[in-house]
This record gives structure tokens, sequence and C-alpha cells, in this order.
């Protein structure tokens, strides 16, 4: 699994204990003196970063045994990590960790995510590095002490982005029309329902500057894009929605459509990790919250009510 040479490459300066792109890998300790060791392996604290992962490898009792750096390309994830049974890793919630959770899980390993902010409260140390958070992350894990946050499933994720995805969409769609209504404005022109049939002509007859006119032109422009995009969107929504059997349920609520649905079933995930409606509330921004000092009261909504 493991191999002593170290090989020769551009990052061994910068990150010593590495599994680098050769297949090399370095440690301070000689293979053959940590292979009984590494064979009692448990648990794994993953400190994941953009190009690099620190990994701290321990054992039932969450004892060191090794911490090495990992360059993130899946040749040599997988190379170093299929060589272990049954590992429990943790990985802190951040972006783009979603391929390193999916690669794990197809090696048969167990993947908890992290709860950044608390594990933050809970483990303060006077010195910050990858190392120490790794060996932290591991230590928190096999002590059972670890605070996690939700998971979604892959499909979860997939429906998300593509909520969100359509959500971003309509946004930019709307700067545009916004701006297209302040040029009109600028020279005071008034259109009522510019972007509706009978208003485009309207638009195309109106006399503007040259300046605004190629503006409006523009705007038009990236509107029928965006106008496109959205409705393809919708097409996938809606087909997803045939599919799914709660949104049939969720549009008996009212003012539940199809999109409203789709939208609570991707942002929620697995409604059973809530005890109470109201902590569905909590999460979803609904609940008002009271913090009050003295004269001092001030009503807020929360969104830290997610159970993990």
């Amino acid at each position: 699994m493991l191999s002593g040479r170290a090989g020769s490459n551009k990052h061994k300066g910068l990150y010593p204990n590495a599994l680098y792109p050769d297949g090399g890998f370095h440690h301070e300790k000689h293979t053959q003196e940590l292979s009984k060791d590494l064979a009692n392996a448990k648990f794994a604290g993953i400190d994941f970063h953009k190009r690099t992962s620190v990994v701290a490898i321990g054992d039932t009792h969450g004892g060191l045994i090794q911490q090495v750096t990992l360059i993130n390309e899946e040749r040599i994830i997988r190379e170093y990590f299929q060589g272990f049974v049954g590992l429990e890793c943790v990985i802190e919630s951040c972006r783009g960790y979603e391929w390193l959770v999916e690669l794990l899980e197809e090696l048969g390993h167990t993947v908890h995510m992290g709860d950044s902010r608390s594990i933050k409260l809970i483990a303060v140390t006077r010195c910050k590095t990858d190392k120490i958070d790794s060996k932290i992350l591991m230590e928190l894990l096999a002590k059972q002490f670890l605070p996690t946050c939700y998971q979604p499933s892959a499909t979860e994720r997939l429906l998300r982005e593509l909520v969100r995805h359509r959500a971003q969409l309509v946004r930019t769609s709307v700067k545009h029309k916004l701006r297209v209504h302040a040029n009109l404005a600028k020279e005071n022109k008034c259109i009522y329902a510019p972007f509706s049939l009978k208003g485009r002509q309207q638009l195309k007859e109106v006399k503007l500057s040259e300046p605004r006119r190629q503006k409006v032109d523009d705007d038009l422009e990236v509107i029928d894009f965006l106008e496109l995009k959205i409705a393809e969107q919708d097409a996938k929504v809606k087909y997803v929605a045939r599919s799914n059997p709660d949104v049939a349920l969720l549009k008996t609520i009212p003012g539940f459509d199809v999109l409203t649905s789709i939208a609570f079933i991707a942002e929620v995930g697995d409604i059973s990790r809530f005890r109470k409606a109201n902590q569905v509330a909590a999460f979803l921004g609904l609940a008002p919250r009271v913090y009050s000092s003295g004269d001092t009261r001030r009503n807020a909504v929360s969104l830290n009510a997610a159970p993990n």
C-alpha cells in the first residue's frame, strides 16, 4: 500500500510527508514500522483544502498512528485510502468536499460531516496548523465528541444544485429587468409590463438616446437568453417532481406548487432528522427568536436549529 520511495516532485518542498503524483510516499517513519499500527487503523481526521488534504490516522482508542499530506487528486486519494478497511472518516463541512465524500464511500469507508462552528468552540487551541486540525478531528470522532451536521445524499445534493441554479438564473434575470426600468426612468419613459408581448413591442418603438438604447437592447438580449435557460430548468424540475411522491403531498399545503415543493424537499432533506415541527420552521428561517437584555429587546429569526 505504501512505498518508502520519496520520488521527485515540485511539491516536495511545499508539502513534506506527502503522497506525490508520481506515486511515491515520503514519511518520517519507515513503512515497515507502521504496517502493524496501520492494520489497527479505525479513524481518520481529514483537514480538507482546495489542493491538499492533511490526514490523521488513529487507532480504536483515538491514538495517532500516522499523519500525511495528500495532494487532492483522485488517483492519489484512492491509492492511499484503499489500503484501509472500514475507516470512520470525518471532514469539516466546506465548499467542494462532495467528490472526496463520494470517493471515500465508494471505497467502503464511513464519512461524517463535522460542524465547523461547533468544532471551533469545542477544540480551542493556542496554535493552529493543518496537522493539529486533522488530529483534533480524528480524536473528537474517536471519543464520540464530534459535533456533526446533516450530510445530504448524492441525490439530494444534485436536487439542491438544480433548484439553486434556477434561483440564480431568476435573480440574474431580475437584475437585468431592473436595469431596463432604470434606463427608461432616466429618460422619463414609462411602459406598463415592458416584458410582456405588448410591452416588448413598445420597448422597440420607444425613443431613447443612442447609449441607453444600446444598453436596453443588450439587457433584453441577456434576458431572452436567461428566460430560455429558466424554462429548461423548469422542465427538469417538473420531470423530477413526477417521480417524487412527496411532491403531491406537499402540494396539498396552501401556497405550495411544484417548484416550492421541490425546493422544500431539496433544502430540508431527510425530514425525520427533525423531532418537532418548530425545528423545521427555525431551519427555514421562519421562527422568530427573542433577544432580551435589560431595556434592550430584539426579535430575529433563527437559522441555527437544524439538528445533526
